[in-house]
């Protein structure tokens, strides 16, 4: 389970028309996180008679990134749309009840990473110092003659910890969510709980038949679609509390 905490702020203009920003970090790493949304109520529902029983209707867009790792590059974009139906109480709260539907595109992207980076690559190596005259490496010979290449010499070990990194192939990633939840208002108040869960499992959410070189070994690899890298992946779920004010 991963948490993040985050500071947003929205603003609301004209014609059911709202922007939001948003800024945050996930605790224990480096890691920061942030974001913007923009959201239009197609219907604000009406309040009072006979048509009072319409609920208001929104579509969205938003976008997430991350900073603070040169492992991953992590980006998501989104686009939903949500019905929900306030309900005064009392003359001084309104609690809006409401559900929607979000189409998520997930885009990841690797830097260079360290496959064994609890390992002393100069203990593992046992070095003695680059490969250079006066410091000549027994192993690396052309018949005759030294071949002086200024990599590290190892006595007795190996220098297969100093380069071993790779570079994982970029992942792009489809969801179909559904997210629902409450908020309540009291005066300036607010408080919002959500929680969002994939509708279908991540295998059936890939459009199209994309492809990705899978490695199963130092040197070896094969081909598979992405529904079949996804196969068995369980589905994922957020929940979301906000507390806030509203002036």
């Amino acid at each position: 389970m991963i948490q993040t905490y985050s500071v947003r702020v929205k603003k609301a203009f004209g014609f059911g028309l709202e922007a939001s920003t948003q800024v945050g970090y996930m605790p224990s790493t480096t890691i920061l996180i942030g974001g913007a949304d923009v959201r239009m109520a197609l219907l604000e529902g009406f309040r009072t008679g006979v048509a009072g029983i319409f609920p208001d209707v929104a579509v969205g867009a938003g976008v997430r990134t991350i900073t603070g790792t040169e492992q991953l590059q992590l980006t998501t974009v989104g686009l939903d749309v949500q019905i929900s139906k306030p309900f005064p109480l009392s003359g001084q709260s309104v609690l809006s009840p409401w559900i929607g539907y979000q189409y998520l595109w997930i885009y990841g992207d690797s830097g260079l990473i360290d496959t064994t980076p609890a390992t002393d690559a100069v203990g593992y190596c046992q070095t003695t110092g680059p490969n250079v005259p006066g410091n000549p490496d027994p192993t690396k010979k052309s018949g005759n003659t030294q071949i002086y290449d200024g990599q590290p010499v190892c006595a007795g070990g190996s220098p297969i910890d100093f380069n071993n990194n790779v570079v994982f192939s970029p992942a792009r990633l489809e969801r179909q969510r559904i997210m629902f939840g409450i908020d309540y208002r009291y005066e300036m108040l607010s408080f919002r709980a959500e929680f969002i869960t994939d509708l279908i499992a991540p295998a059936d959410s890939q459009a199209g038949n994309g492809t990705i070189t899978v490695p199963t070994g130092p040197n070896s690899s094969i081909v598979k679609t992405d529904k079949e890298v996804l196969a068995g992946v369980p589905r994922q779920w957020s929940m979301v509390l906000q507390l806030g004010v509203l002036f």
